[in-house]
């Protein structure tokens, strides 16, 4: 009975080896800097520059709200002695309501730049996502590796550029 499941095993090595030799050679690798497929992107860049932009004028008017509430702390400071502790105090609560109320607008201002910021950057994962399995499809890889998991690897194996010319063509056409 031993020499007949020592016989089967053989039998299946013998048959799986060279199967598994064959379709070892037919494997075709390559790797990606993804990263840097999003980062050079025309949308990113495009991205990065409108986001920058409209932060620019965030800034500007929370300055602007800034300098407006200290202009009213100081004049309210000045007029303290000619008020009455009641109305210095309505007052003051009406000046911390209004500090409180330019803080929120801040933060929903950053808020909405980081939803966007992040729906760019999704929308440019996706079409990074979409120029890989085109990639793949046109020259029939079998593993695509992320470049930051490889301790090495032969440059030749790199297709970040055919995918960010991909990725540009897609987000670009999308542009228009």
């Amino acid at each position: 009975m031993r020499h007949i499941i020592l016989a089967l095993a053989l039998a299946a090595a013998a048959i799986a080896c060279p199967l598994a030799a064959r379709s070892a050679q037919a494997q075709t690798m390559a790797f990606v800097d993804v990263p840097q497929v999003i980062s050079e992107s025309n949308a990113a860049k495009r991205a990065r520059a409108d986001l920058e932009s409209r932060a620019a004028d965030v800034r500007k008017q929370l300055e602007a709200l800034d300098n407006d509430i200290k202009k009213k702390a100081q004049d309210l400071d000045r007029k303290k002695s000619a008020m009455s502790p009641e109305k210095f105090a309505e007052e003051t609560d009406k000046l911390r309501a209004e500090v409180r109320d330019a803080r929120e607008r801040a933060n929903e201002m950053e808020r909405k730049l980081m939803r966007e910021q992040q729906a760019r950057t999704k929308e440019i994962t996706d079409a990074a996502r979409e120029a890989v399995d085109d990639v793949v499809a046109k020259k029939k890889y079998t593993l695509v590796f992320p470049k930051n998991a490889l301790l090495y690897a032969d440059p030749s194996l790199d297709i970040t550029k055919d995918v960010l010319e991909l990725t540009n063509a897609k987000l670009d056409a999308k542009k228009k």
